[in-house]
């Protein structure tokens, strides 16, 4: 036993945090959590996934023999009580959106030694980036994972959380139904995918809450999925994250990303002020109506945007997609014959790392959004391809 030195009371040599006062002592020569340890009712199996602020591991409930994941804080950073509480909140967070294409939170704790670390299902049929990096998927896949992902925001909007870093990295996948081919996202995409699952609500915001976790006029997003309205520092509302997804949507179809650039200065500039290309010009196979979706998605004025996830949806399943993404007083209002796949249920009860996401400088002043002309639905915009964009990084099957 040792004395903290905060407090005085008596605690353990291997403590991180004092139990009495709270205070984080040298967490930095700590080892953490790491395979073969136990804690609580689970045994640490290997390490899934690791970044700045979380490490995943694959673990076993020892209490019912299965497999689960667990993202810890690593003690190099817990003395940064902003990144505690945040890491404390995407648990909380998600914990309370029990959706079946949100990632399922099992416990939160700590370890003796003071290490946060919550307990979540373990998704073992791999990552978006995984699957987008073998090339454009076909249009089909691509909607129904689309809204896979719009149902779950739809959820966790209609209860007042913004995710605020939609991105690849954490549209996980369940399982497939049905023997595997080539082991989860290792070959070419198939309508044998596994369910999305949205995961890492590390940055989201309450739209209601009175706590402020990030300073203002700070960034904190993925650059390449940014919003305009993010990437100029302004409040978020539901329609960034659908911004974001648009940028998924192209980026199945395509193969690529809408928007690149040296630097964030130029990838923030091309989200202002850019427009998108044309998926179709890219990939022939994708159809005009997919283009007017990704078009309206894409625009820059939120109010030219989808309103709202369900408006998405509407437009993903319409008969005449493309009459209700061109024209926002559609929504909802098109009946008639498709061949597009079903939309998931909204059921209401169920059946990361954050290394790419940064905080970045506000932009400099007279960056902002020129008003769209007159009658501008952007449908169709001229717009010659973006230049090619690397392959996203690969990261585990589970949560990070």
């Amino acid at each position: 036993m040792k004395k903290c030195p905060f407090c005085a009371e008596e605690i353990l040599d291997q403590a991180i945090k004092c139990k009495h006062c709270g205070e984080f002592l040298d967490a930095g020569r700590q080892p953490g959590l790491a395979p073969g340890d136990r804690v609580g009712g689970y045994r640490i199996l290997q390490e899934l996934g690791r970044g700045g602020m979380a490490v995943v591991f694959l673990a076993e409930d020892t209490g019912l023999a299965k497999p689960v994941a667990i993202k810890a804080l690593p003690p190099s950073v817990m003395h940064d009580r902003e990144l505690t509480r945040r890491f404390k909140a995407e648990a909380q967070t998600a914990a309370n959106l029990v959706h079946p294409g949100i990632v399922t939170i099992h416990a939160v704790a700590e370890t003796p030694h003071g290490q946060p670390f919550f307990v979540m299902e373990h998704l073992p049929g791999g990552s978006l980036t995984a699957l987008v990096r073998h090339g454009p998927l076909p249009p089909a896949l691509a909607v129904r994972i689309t809204a896979e992902i719009l149902a779950a925001l739809a959820f966790a909007h209609a209860r007042g959380v913004i995710h605020r870093d939609i991105k690849p990295d954490n549209i996980l996948f369940r399982q497939p139904a049905g023997p595997p081919a080539t082991g989860p996202a290792t070959g070419p995409a198939t309508d044998r995918t596994g369910a999305a699952v949205l995961v890492d609500f590390g940055i989201a915001k309450a739209l209601t809450a009175g706590q402020h976790l990030t300073a203002t006029g700070m960034l904190m997003g993925t650059p390449h999925y940014m919003s305009p309205e993010q990437c100029r520092g302004e409040p978020l509302d539901p329609r960034s994250d659908l911004y974001a997804v648009g940028i998924l949507l192209f980026q199945m179809l395509t193969g690529r990303l809408p928007f690149d650039g040296e630097g964030f200065p130029a990838l923030m500039y091309a989200h202002l002020r850019t427009p998108p290309p044309i998926p179709s010009t890219l990939q022939p196979p994708v159809p005009a109506w997919l283009d007017a979706v990704v078009a309206r998605a894409l625009a820059k004025d939120p109010a030219a945007r989808f309103p709202d996830a369900a408006a998405f949806l509407t437009a993903l399943a319409a008969p005449a997609g493309a009459e209700a993404a061109s024209h926002p007083e559609a929504d909802g209002h098109t009946t008639g014959h498709t061949e597009r796949p079903p939309l998931p249920p909204d059921r209401p009860t169920p059946p990361s790392s954050p290394a790419h996401s940064w905080p970045v400088p506000p932009p400099p002043p007279g960056t902002a959004l020129p008003p769209l002309p007159p009658g501008h639905s952007r449908a169709t915009p001229p717009v010659p391809p973006a230049p090619n964009s690397a392959a996203s990084p690969p990261f585990p099957s589970t949560p990070g």
